[in-house]
């Protein structure tokens, strides 16, 4: 399906902050921003930054990540965890590179870690956000925060326990920030009903909110 006109502007806005970002750390670029596009196109599509992918190749990386996340957390080889994934395994080695598998006496195994950038929503200060962070470390964070908030939201009594370990504990994003969690059921609970009424409100890629070293991810 050919991209929207909005896609390309995003894109556009997008490639020509990222061409900038590019010059003001390794000066002028022979060709501009043209020489910037084809220097991109001349990536393994694992090297590009994560904004100057296509809606269907972030779509791809991110389903790339999580076949890699079932190999590191489950021991599944690549083969089953791309095939329960609905991808193959050329296709995640493609978006992930060496970062992700590497060839072991004659089999593919995961790495133990990553400096991918990911995006990824999480809890904080009664809303639902979405930041972007570098590594596998981070993002495991993240991710075991979340699988404790949806142990939460699945229990009838809404037992707080379950999110204790996360008071006053802290990560840092691409930009620097300091993040917290959020540890309130009631809050989280108030987050969620106003995401679902909120139709189109969350955007984990919203506009205007990438962060990265440009090729500093694989």
């Amino acid at each position: 399906m050919p991209a929207s006109k909005e896609t390309k502007v995003t894109y556009n806005l997008r490639e020509k902050r990222a061409y900038h970002e590019y010059r003001a750390i390794h000066g002028p670029l022979k060709g501009g921003q043209k020489g910037f596009r084809a220097l991109i196109r001349s990536l393994p599509i694992a090297r590009r930054p994560l904004s100057l992918l296509s809606p269907r190749q972030r779509a791809n990386r991110e389903t790339a990540l999580r076949v890699l996340g079932r190999s590191r957390r489950f021991g599944e080889s690549l083969t089953k965890a791309a095939r329960d994934a609905h991808t193959s395994p050329e296709t995640v080695r493609r978006y992930l590179g060496r970062s992700g598998y590497r060839k072991v006496g004659g089999r593919w195994k995961p790495t133990r870690s990553d400096s991918f950038v990911r995006r990824m929503a999480f809890y904080e200060e009664g809303r639902e956000r979405a930041v972007t962070v570098r590594g596998s470390k981070t993002a495991s964070l993240l991710g075991k925060y979340n699988r404790d908030v949806r142990t939460l939201l699945e229990d009838p009594a809404r037992d707080p326990s379950v999110l204790k370990k996360w008071e006053g504990r802290a990560f840092v994003d691409t930009n620097g920030k300091v993040h917290t969690f959020e540890t309130d059921p009631a809050k989280i609970l108030s987050a969620v009903e106003r995401a679902e009424s909120e139709t189109g409100a969350f955007d984990i890629y919203p506009e205007g909110d990438e962060s990265e070293e440009v090729f500093a991810e694989a």
